[in-house]
């Protein structure tokens, strides 16, 4: 993943046919904004597909935003795993 923008929005299924929120328009129109997945035939997701995609998100970002987390879920543990090792992660809110 490689967007050149100051939000990229990792998709778990592909870009084509995705539907997005239609407030994103105007961001995605004037660059603000990047949605991509390198996903490119929509497969059932396991826990490892998502684990892995999770770290290659996280291992390309600066900074990582998580607007949510299932507490005591996957992405939970790891955004703690990357908060201790090695990144910045903004956790919005855990249920």
């Amino acid at each position: 993943m490689a967007a050149d923008s100051p939000v990229a929005v990792a998709l778990a299924r592909p870009v084509l046919g995705a539907k997005l929120p239609p407030e994103w328009a105007e961001s995605l129109k004037n660059g603000q904004m990047a949605v991509e997945s390198d996903v490119v035939t929509a497969v059932r997701l396991t826990q490892l597909l998502t684990a892995e995609r999770n770290v290659k998100v996280a291992q390309s970002a600066q900074k990582w935003v998580v607007a949510y987390a299932n507490p005591g879920g996957l992405l939970d543990g790891q955004v703690n795993q990357w908060r201790l090792a090695w990144q910045q992660v903004d956790l919005l809110w855990v249920g």
